[in-house]
């Protein structure tokens, strides 16, 4: 059964799920009570990111191709925000 499903939201859905993975991931960094985890959890924000996004975007690689590549833009603006950041700083 290598079926794929219909896509349904395509390229946009897999774009809102990659930033709402980012923004949960954010919200459990800014919630820790210990300031030097905040810190270098910004600081590495996006190389924890491809812990959890390279997994999804296999995994939705086989089973919603359009949905992972609006996964995989999120993920790259994402990645380009965290370098225009750390260059700023």
């Amino acid at each position: 059964m290598s079926e794929t499903l219909p896509d349904r939201g395509g390229i946009l859905l897999g774009f809102l799920t990659g930033i709402g993975l980012c923004i949960i991931h954010a919200v459990i960094v800014l919630a820790s009570s210990d300031l030097a985890v905040v810190i270098h959890g910004l600081r590495f924000f996006g190389l924890v990111q491809f812990v959890y996004m390279i997994p999804a975007f296999l995994i939705l690689l086989r089973r919603r191709p359009a949905m992972a590549s609006g996964l995989a833009i999120a993920a790259g603006m994402v990645a380009l925000a965290n370098i225009a950041f750390a260059m700023m700083g």
